[in-house]
């Protein structure tokens, strides 16, 4: 490069001018590294515009011309008010640009097509139409922006968002300090450390630590803490530590996750909606994980899908299937239609129309089945287990349910002396015929000692019994036969009979004094009602 440097600086006459420094570091003279070091400065200079034909006496003069050479910049149309625009650091540390920019209300807006920092404020895009009210800290706007639909931090209302009324503030106050909008348009935050995303989407004063990743039209109520929307559209936070993945208008309370989908609503506290359309998870901690119109109302409730299914007991689940409903506490209905569970801990699992409302009553299954007994199971098409531990086989009806069934019975009882005790449906109730019906019965009977060793025995018992209108009425027809099919102690028996005080089948069984045994009896029955 040819030199424009006065002679003194560029010839460089001393004794040690043509003084070679070591070949490890080039073999060169001092003259000749003094010539680089000005033909370097001059190529700053003319890169920065700067005229390298002046006069500089000293290399510090070289270098102030450099400085000096820094580009002017421009701040932009200022109506409200003079604008403040400082340089501050030094070469070896680097410079700070530093513009102060009055907008109205006491707000800094963006110069157009600017950098603005407000102390620890920034905005930054192409617009101009963006704010930070004055009052907030370390808050920053990422460009975006619109006339009329601006990224305002702190703007104080939120009213204006998706409307085409301005969002720049008549007021401040809102502390929405180390909040951050990255892009979009027509996004007002009014809270604390928040990061918003999209367009047309807000965030109340005095919420604190939520993000809006992204999508259109999403809000953020006043003084909700660490809530995020990640994205869709229409969707709402109202409390705490909720979350909404995404989908349209969909809802999320208090700890509560509505991961997308179309208008669902998690609103109770901790609850969850995995997705589908119009679910509602209103109890605490309950979920719906899909589907469509289902309602998880009680607490710790679970509906897993399907339509239009209810679960309000607490701890109740619906698996699936369509217009369900589960009411008490503990109940389960895996799947099927219009089947009710409505006693404590009762199962339907699966069918249509059947009702288990007997506490831990099971229907398993098949169309129309009634389980009111406490732990009765029923089966089939139209079967009635109305007592205790009972399992009922239907088999379709000729008027009622019930009317042509087969039943089981478990009965039970513990002996300890010589005389006759009935056994009982889970040692406690006894074996009802209903009003106008006959059984037809067979069953076996089993002993067993407890407190020694062999000693048993086995019966087998039949016979016929039926029952009119009232527990006196009932009767055994023609006489039943028992069995014995095997016994270690003759003094053992075994006896049935029609109970008149109670409308029953008696079954009562005799050991000995000073003997614990237990007695099982298993009886089958062929029941018909008319």
């Amino acid at each position: 490069m040819a030199s424009n440097y006065p002679g003194s600086l560029d010839s460089f006459d001393t004794i040690a001018s043509d003084k070679k420094t070591s070949d490890s570091v080039g073999g060169r003279t001092h003259r000749a590294m003094h010539n680089d070091l000005g033909d370097a400065i001059e190529a700053v200079q003319g890169e920065l515009g700067v005229n390298p034909s002046g006069t500089y006496d000293t290399v510090s003069d070289r270098i102030a011309a450099v400085e000096d050479g820094f580009p002017t910049i421009g701040i932009g149309d200022v109506t409200t008010g003079p604008a403040d625009a400082t340089i501050t650091g030094n070469p070896g540390d680097g410079y700070e640009l530093n513009l102060v920019l009055p907008g109205a209300d006491g707000f800094v807006q963006q110069a157009a097509g600017g950098v603005l920092a407000n102390g620890t404020n920034h905005i930054i895009g192409e617009d101009g139409t963006n704010a930070i009210a004055s009052d907030v800290g370390t808050a920053t706007v990422l460009g975006g922006g619109s006339p009329n639909y601006e990224n305002v931090i702190g703007a104080s209302t939120t009213a204006n968002v998706n409307t085409s009324t301005s969002n720049l503030p008549t007021a401040t106050g809102t502390g929405a300090n180390w909040s951050v909008i990255v892009g979009g348009y027509d996004n007002v935050v009014n809270g604390s450390a928040c990061v918003v995303s999209g367009y047309h989407n807000k965030v109340e004063s005095t919420a604190s630590h939520a993000t809006i990743a992204g999508g259109s039209i999403h809000s953020i109520g006043a003084g909700i803490d660490y809530a995020t929307i990640s994205g869709g559209t229409e969707n709402t936070v109202t409390g705490d530590w909720a979350v909404v993945g995404g989908g349209v208008r969909n809802t999320a309370a208090q700890g509560a996750t509505n991961s997308g989908g179309i208008e669902n609503t998690a609103s109770g506290t901790a609850s969850v909606v995995g997705g589908g359309e119009d679910n509602v998870a209103s109890g605490a901690q309950s979920t719906v994980g899909g589907g469509n119109v289902n309602q998880a109302t009680g607490t710790t409730t679970t509906i897993a899908g399907g339509k239009t299914n209810s679960a309000s007991g607490t701890s109740s689940v619906i698996g699936g299937g369509q217009n369900n409903t589960v009411n008490q506490n503990q109940a389960t209905i895996a799947g099927g239609t219009n089947n009710t569970a409505s006693g404590i801990s009762a199962t339907v699992g699966g069918g249509q129309y059947n009702t288990a409302s007997g506490t831990a009553a099971t229907i398993v299954g098949g169309r129309e089945n009634t389980a009111s007994g406490a732990a009765a199971t029923a089966i089939g098409r139209e079967a009635k287990a109305d007592q205790e531990t009972m399992v009922a086989f239907g088999g379709g009806k000729f008027s009622a349910n019930g009317d042509a069934q087969g039943i089981k019975f478990v009965a039970r009882r513990q002996t300890t002396n010589g005389t006759a005790s009935e056994v009982l449906l889970n040692a406690a109730q006894r074996m009802v015929v209903p009003d106008d019906t006959t059984w037809a019965f067979t069953g076996v009977v089993v002993a067993r000692r407890t407190d020694a060793n062999n000693e048993s025995a086995g019966y087998k018992i039949e016979g016929v019994i039926d029952r009119n209108s009232g527990a006196g009425t009932v009767a055994l027809v023609g006489t039943p036969t028992v069995t014995v099919l095997g016994e270690d102690t003759s003094a053992w028996d075994v006896t049935v009979s029609a109970d008149t005080g109670y409308g029953s089948l008696k079954v009562a069984v005799t050991g000995e004094a000073s003997k614990t045994i237990n007695w099982v009896a298993f009886i089958d029955v062929a029941s018909t009602t008319g």
